[in-house]
């Protein structure tokens, strides 16, 4: 009974109500758009930079990332990768090797960053066969090819089957110098990445800097990328802390964090703007529906309704009001972000060249997570509650004859 009155309520001023209710439409949907816009673009960042390369958590040898150099290399130990593997939630471990060299073709020179990577393991953390865009995967340890970064591969005019020749610094001063054939280009998402990168079978990488059997780290995979940071204690408390560092993916790259929690915080505010401005349009909406009514009210309760049941009508109907004006803005955000989601938005020219500087994909693929659009109707329809409180208290409070003569 008390739902029937409530939207037979909202119907007594058509216009007035469609207004609202377009007000609250508009502005879920646009801030379902937005925060998923956000959203994807926050978890495309991540999988380029840390999913796609650096790993959600990686092991180190103690001093490692604070002098990131060759010497500091690890021998590699069956007893530490086991005790990685028995952590629940790994799905993986991987070796690798890393290191500089200078990158060179027949005309062209290039610093590159040269990862040794064992392609038996790697693939389960990285799938690197998904981002060859030319080529072939490579296949052993020992192989004696490359996988080069596409942007890498245009600075040198390199293409498949041609050769690159890389020169540098390796274990404990040593010269390092090696020929290899290039199998393929890779793309990984990251503009920084694909400048410079140059992939070796971790056997050849090893021969290549004279670092038999050593590792620079182990990266581990994991299928819940959101538990890093449990993953990483846990392998703490299970190896010998005084050894070896345990980095999650927010340690190994602090920058893309705090980044995100700044860019987060002005999105934030733009989207607080937003509702500031419709709470205006709502809070009118409820004022007038007390205010016009308040003879009504009145000769109700002089009749002897309860305070209580009129205050209960008008909190569901401002409570209908929000849920309809949010259900419909959220079911159109929806396809439209289920579409840009498989159609994410690519950026071009002075853009591009922006967000590529920054060592971002110009690209914004939308998040379609149905917490963003529950998010955005709880919100409003905490913000129509709120809002409702003081004509709610208006009516508890009613004098009959001052109603009366209103």
């Amino acid at each position: 009974m008390y739902l029937l009155l409530a939207w037979r309520d909202l119907w007594r001023n058509k216009r007035r109500t469609l207004i609202t209710l377009a007000a609250i439409f508009f502005a879920v949907l646009l801030s379902c758009i937005m925060r998923s816009a956000q959203m994807g673009a926050y978890d495309n960042m991540i999988r380029n930079s840390v999913g796609h390369f650096v790993g959600y958590v990686q092991v180190h040898q103690a001093g490692y990332w604070d002098d990131r150099t060759l010497d500091n290399a690890f021998p590699s130990s069956d007893s530490l990768l086991r005790a990685v593997r028995a952590v629940e939630g790994v799905t993986d471990v991987a070796e690798r090797l890393e290191s500089f060299a200078l990158a060179a073709s027949r005309d062209q020179t290039n610093g590159a960053l040269v990862v040794g990577f064992d392609p038996a393991h790697e693939p389960a953390i990285r799938n690197t066969a998904d981002r060859i865009t030319q080529g072939a995967r490579l296949e052993t340890i020992d192989e004696q090819a490359a996988l080069l970064g596409k942007d890498l591969a245009d600075r040198l005019g390199l293409g498949v089957s041609d050769s690159v020749v890389l020169l540098g610094s390796g274990y404990h001063g040593s010269f390092a110098a090696g020929k290899y054939r290039v199998k393929g280009l890779i793309d990984l998402g990251s503009p920084d990445l694909n400048k410079r990168a140059v992939f070796l079978p971790l056997g050849t990488a090893r021969q290549l800097y004279g670092a038999d059997d050593l590792a620079t780290s182990l990266v581990i995979g994991t299928d819940r990328p959101g538990d890093a940071t449990a993953i990483a204690d846990a392998i703490r408390r299970g190896t010998d802390g005084h050894r070896w560092e345990v980095m999650d993916w927010k340690q190994l790259v602090p920058e893309l964090v705090q980044f995100i929690e700044v860019d987060n915080s002005f999105a934030l505010i733009t989207l607080a703007i937003l509702y500031i401005v419709i709470a205006f349009g709502i809070f009118g909406t409820l004022l007038m529906m007390y205010t016009e009514r308040i003879h009504e009210f009145g000769v109700m309760t002089a009749v002897g309704m309860g305070r209580g049941r009129l205050a209960t009508v008008f909190v569901l109907g401002s409570a209908i009001m929000a849920l309809l004006g949010a259900l419909l803005g959220g079911l159109t955000a929806m396809p439209v972000v289920m579409y840009f989601q498989a159609n994410p938005i690519r950026f071009t020219g002075e853009l591009a060249q922006v967000y590529e500087t920054y060592g971002f994909e110009p690209i914004i693929p939308f998040m379609n997570d149905p917490w963003i659009f529950a998010a955005q109707a709880a919100i409003v329809l905490g913000i129509t509650l709120f809002l409702g409180l003081y004509p709610t208290l208006k009516i508890l409070r009613l004098v009959p004859i001052r109603a009366l003569r209103a």
